[in-house]
This record gives C-alpha cells, sequence and structure tokens, in this order.
C-alpha cells in the first residue's frame, strides 16, 4: 500500500481485465412507428358574414301617358229668359181750363185783378207692372262629336252646344267651331236657337 503524506490511507488498485466482445446487436424496431393516437376535432369555425344582396333586374320602362279627350267647357250662362211683357198706360188726365185772363185796364188806370188759376192737372194711375218672363234654364253641354241625332232627341229637344261651326238663328247645325250656341231639335236636324 503505498502513503500519502504522514496519514496511511488505503488506496484501493483498479486492475482492468481485456476487453469483453461486443454484445450482439438487438432487433431491428417496426420501420415505421406506430401511428399516435388522433388529435381532437377543432372547434366550428363563427359563421361567415352574410353574402350580399342579389341583383334586382332593372325597372321597366314607363308606357306613354295617354292624354283623354277635354271635357265641355263648365259654367256656360244659359240663354237668357225672355222679358215680361209691358203693362198697359193708364190713361191720360184731363187738364182743367185755366180761367180766363182779366181784362186790361185802360192806358194809365189801375191794374186790372189776376184771374184765378185753375186746378193743377191730375195724372192718371199708373198701368199695373207686366208678369216676369220665365226663370234661366241651364242646358246641358255637349261638344258637337258627342251630340246625339235629332231624330233620336225627337223634335222640341233643347241643348247647348259648345263648339258650333255657325251662330245664325235657325240654321242647320254643323259641329266643330268657335261658336257656343244652343241647338233644338226639329225631329230630323238640330237647328241653331
Amino acid at each position: 500500500m503505498p502513503f500519502a503524506g504522514a496519514v496511511r490511507v488505503p488506496i484501493p488498485l483498479r486492475t482492468f481485465g481485456p476487453q469483453g466482445p461486443s454484445g450482439a446487436t438487438g432487433p431491428t424496431g417496426p420501420s415505421p412507428g406506430s401511428t399516435g393516437p388522433t388529435g381532437f376535432t377543432g372547434s366550428t369555425g363563427p359563421t361567415g358574414s352574410p353574402g350580399s344582396a342579389t341583383n334586382t333586374g332593372a325597372t321597366g320602362n314607363t308606357g306613354p301617358a295617354g292624354t283623354g279627350p277635354t271635357g265641355p267647357p263648365g259654367n256656360v250662362p244659359g240663354p237668357t229668359g225672355a222679358t215680361g211683357a209691358t203693362g198697359n198706360t193708364g190713361p191720360i188726365g184731363t187738364a182743367v181750363n185755366t180761367g180766363a185772363t182779366g181784362p186790361t185796364g185802360p192806358n194809365g188806370g189801375p191794374t186790372g185783378p189776376t184771374g184765378v188759376t185753375g186746378p193743377q192737372a191730375v195724372n192718371g194711375t199708373t198701368g199695373p207692372t207686366g208678369p216676369t218672363g220665365p226663370s234661366v234654364v241651364n242646358l246641358p253641354l255637349y261638344l258637337a262629336a258627342l251630340l246625339p241625332a235629332a231624330v233620336t232627341a225627337g223634335a222640341g229637344a233643347k241643348v247647348f252646344v259648345t263648339d258650333s261651326s255657325t251662330n245664325v238663328f235657325a240654321s242647320t247645325f254643323v259641329g266643330s267651331g268657335p261658336y257656343g250656341v244652343p241647338v233644338y231639335s226639329d225631329g230630323t236636324n238640330w237647328r241653331v236657337g
């Protein structure tokens, strides 16, 4: 045993023998290795935003505006009623004679007295007032194109037409003109009046 300093410490000696033979190689593991367990299914993602609206078809063209026929003019005055007959004039009063003028006095003499004035003439009474003419009647208004046939309306029918081509009394009515006139049926034709 060797000594180290003054104290004797036993130091074991390691003896190395010859190297032993290499161990046999272990068997090769399976290739490839086994598949690990399936992972958990991920959570469902958030709902997507709504898609944009589908395009609406273009609006069709607006149809042309139709213009209706012009109606007859309103508030057309009816014909003037006939004037009532004038009442009879009362008889003329008879004037009383004025008294005679006194005689003229002689020249230079006094003037004679003035004659007495006769009474004032009396006017006759006024005759009664004649009857009032009939009240105004509003006749039906027509355009020439809408006027029924005179035969259909019958003799004596009367209307007011706003577009006569004549305003001569009793002439045969012809339409599409500038005159507003009353017309009457004679049973065959419409006549102005």
